[in-house]
């Protein structure tokens, strides 16, 4: 809002529920305070409903679009949706909440005749009586309705704005004192059952309960013609920059505001005229054409603190005349001015408007200064300077704007005396301002430091730049703009047009070339596109625009010092893409600050880098040679000035020291630097090139570069500590930045606690593996009696040599009460102590480990759901498929039926997905084993387990025994004496057996599937056993774009995704990481708060997940060497 509420208020922040359409409004002093409202907010909702707040729904401002707000819906389990930029609609019932309550506000405001600051009580009200008005939405039911289940009371309510009479208490009033006050009712208080009135003259705020109303009259805040004069506001202006009369009497001079800052005018002229009755024009009756219109050239006078002092006409005294009018010129006569007859006249001198009158006017500036003693400069013809023994007084003078300095009072005064009587004039006293500068002294300390912030603050209101986030470099280092960014076609430059490229760039020059040299070589790089811009030329104004709003309190502190001028030089090379010229950049120093600095692209091509240096330091040779001219007609003595490059070669071709065929073609305009250190006059010394401030005036720097060239001695920005608003700016930039990482390390602090925590697992869970595969293997027994407390009578499986019936020790750790007859127990086999007992049979048709293998639903993966697979699809079809569902084809044709299938492949290309699929069309029992299942510790259990497997699958046919990583258990046999290699081949050859032993007819088919086929015993890959090999390379680009449409079907996507681009770049990608892809894509959304995902998270998940896939071949190729 650009008032103020009366509570100091400069937003309303608004919630409104999708269900019952109630609305809340908060009111926010700054914007910031969003989240602890929103906070409050959720409470709220939380402690009346006894319901949670699911979904919020925003726009993509910056007061809902942050860290901390992210981490609080997070931590809450909220979603956040946000709206696409430019598309309000997608956010329609809150955006139409919002108008029309701000409407139903000024609607009262101005029904009521109250001010502006009655605003926030104003949309209060309005959400109030909203809340109880019936709505399409809910079938003519109210929004307090429907949230709280109550019919809303609508007896007390009242006009808003009317006269209120508020009852006065006993206690608060004299014995004839009246019994009630007049206030303004402007609102209902929700707290408590009272009415919230206003004090017409105090502003104050009431809530009470005896109030008598009187509806019919509006008595309203809003001042009378007389009173609303001490308020004036300029549109151009931003809303901090409000014109009010001053409370106090101080004496002004008028002063002009630079041309490109927005004038603080006073457009209301005819009260003005009135003060001045006499014209500056006298008229005489002749026969006229129709001259050119006049007008009074009205303008306020300002002080420091921008509040208008005094309004004055700007006219000439009337004996003395600039000059007499070179030609016959005649003109209107402005209004009030003559009568009837005597409406035009011919002008005897010149006068404002005239295109001769600011010549004139000069003129006669310049005779009455020479006429004091005054002697213009030559090298700066608007200074004036006089110096008599130690008396020193020097003008500067921009048209009509004067600045004296003189180290003596009496001859100020005398001066000043002068041109009073010389022309109409005032004295501001000490200068604050000048051309949009401020200016601040401290003749204590013996510092002069001069800023624009005001003028930045107003071109940011400009250009609606007023709530950007701030960056902490004027360009992108990481880019460089060209022309081949410019637009190319109608449509580009057609919405170009409507941007104010050349007004932003304008006002980003003056600024540039008055106070801030920290923006010079971004503002010279963007006004290279002016005539024709692109969008990344206008999205890099506006980073100018966002540096400034960062480092608006900048300032050039000059200090009391005798020290000379001092001079860096820089130059890039042949950066500039469009023509390949270098940019020359110099800075000139004195009194601890910079007075001049410039960045030039230079005339011709720079052949190498000390050829561009040294061009560089020709162009700061000239800059010194006219300071030091200056210096000299100012009397200023001063040593020799230094230039500072970081080039050893210019430095050494400077001196004239080296020559060569490199730089003998170099023109001789650019040794003009080489004459001046011959002569003396110039002192050249080399330094690093981090030391160069100049560094900023020839390329884009790094933010830790930038600050080390503006914090350099002789650099431009003063430490923000130095006032109390800089103070505070400080703080709150710094409290931010301190909020922003602290957030960022606890977050990065409970990842890295997850992943220690997951470490942790995996430790214990590999320590636990690493001590099962240290001990050996096992006996299987079953107990016949128990002898005593530590003696077990065991009879030995067919597994123990020789068989029998053995009496056995009992392990300290196992309770012998649960050791029954005809338990199973496992046997040590080196000592035969019985250290384990096992699941009892006699409950089981089949080991329980067994009978989890087998899967109690059906899967739900289709063939539909498998892409780029459509050969091996039809493979397994045909082994298993088939056979299954119709047997009797096989029989007609006096074939066998195959029995199984091997599937062999590279990882994540589809094998399991496929086994799947094919249980679920054939509505077979689905057994899903590892091979690594198999692999017991207990000597012979492998093998029992394979067994009871397959007793399994005959009981529950038909059925699909899928047994992944059979190389597991199915490698070729090796002559070994270890245990644990003749327990895998003793499982594989029960395996071997049970494959031959099964008849095909029983509906039992069995998929294997396998990484290494290499390795696999060829007695398993025969014919008879498995009758089909079926191979899954990784998918081609056709196969990928199969599957990342499969697996995008139901995605939320963008128009316009291009697939099969993306199927391109995932080049040797398998199935499982196309999948992948198509999963870090939707993370990357949910990550930026958004339900669709676009094209740009379809690239950065391919490179995750290609670089995953890189890491891993290296890891490989690591392990392999």
């Amino acid at each position: 809002m650009q008032v103020a509420s009366v509570g100091g208020a400069r937003y309303f922040l608004s919630f409104i529920d999708d269900f019952s359409r109630k609305s809340f409004v908060y009111f926010l002093k700054h914007k910031n305070e969003a989240l602890p409202k929103f906070k409050d907010f959720i409470a709220m909702v939380e402690r009346q409903t006894s319901k949670r707040v699911k979904c919020l729904r925003t726009d993509n401002g910056r007061e809902y679009v942050n860290n901390m707000f992210a981490e609080f819906l997070m931590r809450k389990g909220i979603r956040h949706e946000r709206t696409i930029p430019e598309t309000p609609q997608q956010n329609g019932v809150a955006e139409r909440m919002n108008r029309t309550l701000v409407e139903k506000a000024r609607t009262m405001l101005i029904d009521a005749n109250l001010s502006p600051d009655l605003w926030a009580e104003a949309v209060g009200t309005a959400n109030y009586l909203r809340n109880r008005c019936p709505t399409k939405a809910l079938r003519k039911v109210t929004p307090e309705e429907a949230w709280s289940g109550r019919k809303p009371n609508l007896a007390h309510l009242k006009i808003f704005g009317c006269l209120a009479m508020v009852h006065v208490a006993s206690g608060q009033r004299k014995k004839w004192d009246p019994k009630s006050e007049e206030r303004i009712f402007v609102g209902y208080c929700e707290t408590s059952k009272g009415y919230r009135t206003v004090d017409r003259k105090t502003k104050k705020m009431y809530v009470t309960r005896d109030v008598k109303f009187l509806e019919s009259r509006f008595p309203g805040t809003q001042s009378s013609k007389e009173e609303s004069t001490n308020s004036l506001m300029n549109p151009d202006v931003g809303e901090e920059a409000v014109i009010v009369w001053a409370s106090q009497d101080t004496g002004s001079t008028e002063m002009d505001p630079n041309p490109s800052v927005p004038p603080k005018v006073d457009t209301d002229s005819n009260e003005s005229t009135e003060q001045s009755p006499q014209p500056s024009v006298k008229t005489s009756p002749e026969e006229l054409r129709r001259p050119p219109r006049n007008r009074f050239p009205n303008r306020n006078i300002f002080n420091a603190d921008f509040l208008l002092f005094q309004t004055q006409v700007r006219e000439q005294s009337d004996p003395i005349s600039y000059e007499e009018a070179l030609n016959q010129i005649y003109m209107e006569l402005p209004t009030g001015v003559g009568d009837e007859n005597n409406k035009y006249c011919r002008l005897r001198k010149s006068i404002y408007g005239l295109k001769q009158a600011s010549r004139a006017w000069y003129g006669m500036l310049d005779d009455t200064l020479r006429s004091f003693g005054l002697n213009r400069l030559k090298n700066e013809p608007c200074i004036y300077f006089l110096r008599k023994n130690e008396t020193f007084l020097a003008v500067g003078v921009y048209v009509d704007d004067l600045l004296i300095l003189s180290n003596n009072e009496s001859s100020k005064n005398e001066l000043k005396m002068a041109l009073c009587e010389r022309f109409r004039m005032e004295d501001l006293g000490r200068a604050h301002w000048c051309l949009g500068i401020r200016i601040v002294q401290d003749v204590e300390n013996g510092t002069l430091s001069i800023d624009q912030e005001q003028y930045i603050e107003e071109m940011l209101y400009r250009f609606r730049m007023s709530d950007c986030k701030g960056v902490k470099t004027p360009l992108d280092p990481n880019q460089i703009l060209s022309k081949a960014m410019m637009p190319r076609n109608d449509e580009e430059i057609k919405q170009m047009h409507a941007v104010q490229y050349r007004e932003a760039v304008g006002c980003l020059v003056y600024l540039s070339q008055s106070c801030r040299p920290d923006i010079c070589h971004a503002v010279g790089i963007v006004s290279r596109f002016s005539d024709n811009p692109g969008k990344a030329h206008w999205t890099a104004v506006k980073r100018i625009f966002r540096y400034l709003k960062y480092t608006k309190t900048a300032k050039l502190v000059y200090r009391r010092t005798e020290d000379a001028l001092t001079v860096y030089s820089d130059s890039d090379w042949g950066n500039d893409r469009d023509d390949r010229r270098s940019i020359s950049g110099c800075v000139v120093c004195h009194s601890g600050a910079a007075i001049a600095w410039t960045s030039k692209k230079q005339r011709t091509v720079a052949l190498s880098t000390t050829e561009a240096e040294y061009m560089a330091l020709s162009h700061a040779a000239h800059e010194t040679a006219w300071l030091r001219s200056l210096q000299s007609e100012l009397e200023k003595e001063s040593s020799k000035p230094t230039i500072l490059c970081d080039n050893s070669g210019a430095v050494s071709i400077s001196t004239g020291q080296s020559s060569s065929a490199r730089t003998r073609h170099i023109d001789i305009r650019h040794h003009f630097v080489k004459e001046k250190i011959q002569e003396g006059e110039i002192e050249k010394r080399q330094i690093p090139s981090a030391d160069n401030a100049a560094n900023m005036f020839t390329k884009a720097l790094t933010p830790s570069r930038l600050a080390v060239c503006m914090k350099e001695e002789p650099m431009i920005i003063d430490d923000p500590l130095s006032t109390d608003g800089g103070f505070r700016v400080y703080l709150r930039k710094k409290f931010e930045d301190l909020e922003f990482e602290l957030s960022e390390k606890s977050r990065n602090l409970r990842r890295l606690t997850a992943q220690r925590n997951e470490l942790n697992a995996k430790v214990r869970m590999l320590k636990e593996e690493l001590s099962l595969l240290h001990e050996q293997g096992s006996y299987v027994g079953e107990v016949v009696r128990v002898m005593d407390k530590k003696k077990v009578l065991v009879k030995a499986s067919s597994n123990v040599h020789p068989e029998g019936k053995y009496v056995v020790d009992v392990d300290k750790n196992i309770d012998i009460g649960k050791i029954t007859p005809n338990s199973r127990v496992a046997l040590r086999a080196d000592s035969y102590v019985l250290h384990k007992i096992l699941p009892n049979k006699a409950r089981f048709s089949v080991d329980p480990l067994v009978s989890l293998m087998m899967v109690e639903k059906v899967p739900d993966s289709t063939y539909e759901m498998i892409g780029g697979l459509d050969k091996q699809i039809k493979e397994i079809k045909e082994v298993i498929e088939l056979p299954v569902k119709h047997p009797e084809l096989f029989e007609a044709l006096g074939i066998e039926q195959p029995k199984g299938v091997l599937l062999y492949g590279p990882p994540g290309t589809g094998k399991t997905l496929l086994a799947r699929a094919v249980a679920h069309h054939t509505e077979c029992t689905f057994i899903r084993v590892s091979g690594s299942e198999l692999v017991q510790k207990f000597i012979g259990e492998g093998a029992r387990m394979v067994r009871e497997l397959f007793v399994m699958a005959r009981e529950h046919a038909p059925s699909i025994i899928f047994m992944d990583e059979i190389d597991s258990i199915g490698s070729s046999r090796i002559d070994s004496n270890s245990g644990s290699d003749s327990e895998v081949q003793r499982t594989m050859l029960e395996l071997l057996n049970q494959l031959d032993g099964f008849e095909a007819t029983k509906n039992i088919k069995v998929i294997m599937a396998t990484n290494r086929i290499d390795i696999l015993d060829p007695a398993l890959l025969r014919p008879g056993r498995i009758d089909r090999k079926i191979e899954f390379p990784a998918p081609d680009e056709k196969a990928r774009l199969d599957i990342l449409r499969i697996h995008s079907r139901k995605m939320n996507m963008t128009r316009g995704i291009n697939l099969s681009k993306i199927a391109e770049s995932l080049v040797g990608a398998t199935g499982a990481e196309v999948k992948s892809a198509c999963t870090e894509a939707g993370m990357y959304a949910l990550r930026e708060r958004r339900i669709h995902v676009t094209q740009d998270d379809f690239e950065m998940a391919v490179t995750k997940v290609m670089k995953k896939d890189s890491e891993k071949n290296m890891s490989l190729k690591k392990l392999w060497k």
